[in-house]
């Protein structure tokens, strides 16, 4: 695997530069484009400004300013970003109405020109934290909302490109807080976690939607410990579904980590993941095919320092801690994206005497991926009396067939490179995985009557 580049400066100005919390991504990347969010206080208040890369984070356009509410007083934060092809979509926390709320903009063109600003919440609590994900024309928004007297978990989506929202959706109903949500979204299955004291302390709940955020699983506990388990990070490949998180039940803080590999329906033990004498937090978790990717920061140094590990067999197996910062400032707050082989990076630091926002890369950080061999899947012909035929398929792969709930129905062997799928005898929408050595790949199966 090749190295990482040095750090690299992004923003040059004498106020603070803010990037969000773990819980949302304020960076994204797709083919040539790198794109980075940010709050900004160097106006009369905290503004919302964006940058760009059209080489693969080679060189940075200049700054943007996205937001123009703050006068004297309010103040646009906690920016976060999700990117569907050419579709950038941004949500950020805003108080120019009196009150925090949920505010949204998009692009249509990698970010050459943007949408005005829009309100989607309207209520006279706390509404923060915004995470946001998409999929083709579907983008899907959590937050944490106080408007029933206490943090609960509020969902919306939109099926348009951002064009137009739902109501806002009620997804958690206890008398703690829930709080810190994350969601992704895959082949239309959407996965969200949070952390939530409804049962004295802070634990990981977690819950799924397997059409489209129509309807929710029940919640969850993924975690139980007498101590703090919060501050989740998720992110999915196949059927898998990858989280972590900080936890203090060993007397500090220390990264954390679970998976599923049947859509969230079944979970693994907590494997612990750090092992530092000082708190290592705010973790940051990309996947794709069998690679994972890890950023968190890490006070083991006598300062907060950023740090990233990595898997290649979909978490079994993990790399060595690996130390990305080095300065006499506070390096924290990562957030890691990737596109194809690029691992991109970013994080705020204070080495220069304020906040700042710094980039770092790795060009083949993802390599691994170059070694998949893309299965041949013959054409799908759509019909109950029909099976469908997959050629080329490594030694040792598996396929699984599930229904629209997410239940397993078939698990297949590989036989001489090729497999037979038999199609289910009811028509409806069916989730095909096709799991090889070294990748996993999804394929949507109509069967029609």
């Amino acid at each position: 695997m090749a190295e990482w580049e040095p750090d690299l400066r992004l923003t040059f100005d004498d106020s603070s530069s803010w990037v969000c919390e773990n819980n949302g991504r304020c960076i994204v990347s797709h083919n040539n484009y790198v794109h980075i969010v940010w709050s900004d206080f160097r106006s009369q208040g905290a503004e919302i400004y964006c940058k760009r890369s059209t080489d693969y984070g080679q060189s940075w356009e200049a700054d943007r300013r996205l937001t123009f509410d703050s006068v004297a007083g309010p103040s646009s934060g906690m920016a976060a970003i999700a990117i569907s092809g050419a579709y950038l979509h941004l949500v950020w926390r805003d108080t120019r109405d009196g009150n925090r709320e949920i505010y949204y903009k998009r692009s249509s063109d990698n970010g050459l020109t943007w949408s005005n600003d829009v309100r989607l919440t309207n209520d006279p609590g706390i509404s923060g934290l915004p995470s946001i994900t998409a999929e083709d024309s579907m983008v899907y928004l959590v937050w944490q909302d106080d408007r029933e007297g206490n943090f609960e978990i509020f969902f919306k989506y939109s099926t348009n490109w951002g064009e137009d929202w739902s109501d806002d959706i009620r997804l958690t109903n206890d008398p703690g807080v829930s709080a810190y949500p994350t969601i992704a979204v895959q082949d239309s299955l959407l996965h969200l976690a949070w952390h939530d004291n409804r049962d004295g302390n802070a634990e990981i709940y977690y819950k799924r939607s397997t059409n489209w955020g129509i309807s929710w699983s029940p919640d969850t506990r993924l975690t139980e410990d007498p101590d703090l388990s919060g501050l989740p990070t998720i992110a999915l490949s196949g059927s898998y579904v990858h989280l972590c998180w900080m936890d203090r039940r060993d007397g500090n803080g220390e990264i954390y980590y679970k998976w599923s590999s049947d859509h969230g329906l079944t979970w693994s033990v907590d494997r612990r993941l750090t092992n530092a004498p000082y708190k290592s937090s705010y973790p940051s978790l990309v996947a794709e095919g069998k690679n994972l990717h890890l950023a968190w920061y890490d006070f083991r140094d006598g300062n907060a320092e950023i740090y990233y590990k990595n898997s290649t067999d979909q978490g079994v197996n993990w790399s060595s801690d690996l130390r990305l910062t080095n300065s006499s400032g506070t390096s924290q707050w990562p957030s890691i994206a990737l596109a194809d082989t690029m691992l991109n990076l970013v994080w705020m630091d204070d080495r220069d005497g304020n906040w700042e926002i710094y980039y770092k890369r790795n060009p083949n950080g993802n390599v691994y991926l170059n070694q998949e061999r893309s299965p041949k899947i013959t054409p799908l012909l759509l019909r109950i009396d029909n099976r469908i035929e997959i050629d080329g398929l490594p030694s040792g792969s598996r396929l699984y067939l599930f229904d629209p709930l997410g239940r397993r129905l078939n698990t297949l062997q590989v036989k001489n490179q090729r497999a037979v799928v038999p199609l289910p005898y009811s028509a409806g929408l069916y989730l095909l995985v096709i799991e090889t050595p070294i990748s996993v790949t999804n394929q949507w199966i109509v069967v029609i009557k």
